[in-house]
């Protein structure tokens, strides 16, 4: 399925809002959160994940795309291992453009709530990965 023209002001509004949202993550204390101003440089470009993660200094990326059809909008997130590449958890939301912000909430809210259970596990297996090694 290819993407489709999304109207830039609504598209800005979610694609920003999104970022804003999840910025509740950085009151888990085991979550360390960087603000979306800081892969500004990034967007719109084919980047290597390895690179971004030690240009930032993160072990995980959180990277989406939008879709639209009509006034259906249909967003794709995955979070990444910045080191490894490797896919941890990813997810796909629908919704309409008349109720954005509900989009918004409801993205969020299932982003953080998968965050903190696939993190632990990912963490612990890279641990594990690390005592394997001679």
């Amino acid at each position: 399925m290819n993407a489709l023209h999304i109207d830039e002001n609504r598209r800005a509004v979610l694609i920003e809002g999104i970022p804003v949202a999840l910025g509740a993550l950085a009151r888990v204390a085991s979550f360390f959160v960087i603000f979306n101003t800081s892969t500004f440089t990034y967007r719109g470009k084919a980047v290597d994940l390895t690179e971004v993660g030690r240009d930032l200094w993160v072990r995980y990326i959180l990277e989406g795309s939008i879709q639209k059809a009509g006034n259906r909008m249909r967003i794709f997130t995955q979070l990444v291992e910045a080191k490894t590449a490797r896919m941890i958890w990813h997810d796909r939301f629908d919704g309409t453009t008349e109720d954005i912000f509900d989009l918004q909430d409801t993205v969020a809210a299932r982003v953080a709530g998968a965050f903190e259970p696939k993190l632990i596990w990912a963490e612990a297996a890279r641990v594990h990965r690390g005592a394997l090694r001679p």
